[in-house]
């Protein structure tokens, strides 16, 4: 992970094991903190660290995957 305090989409996808319309969706209804540059989004490591520790990852999961599921 580099130094660099904030992640992407894509990264935060990849380190949260979850689709990127997942991510999309939180941001949409305000359930994750994010941060917009511009039409940029971005995650800061510190926020979401805090957001999972708020959160049970069970639950995050279990949302995840209830939600990929509605869209088969």
């Amino acid at each position: 992970m580099s130094s660099y305090p904030f992640f992407t989409i894509p990264e935060l996808c990849s380190i949260l094991k979850v689709k990127e319309s997942w991510i999309r969706r939180q941001i949409y209804r305000n359930r994750i903190p994010y941060h917009k540059l511009g039409r940029l989004i971005r995650f800061h490591r510190d926020e979401i660290n805090q957001w999972l520790r708020q959160k049970p990852l069970e639950h995050i999961t279990r949302s995840a995957i209830s939600e990929n599921e509605k869209g088969k």
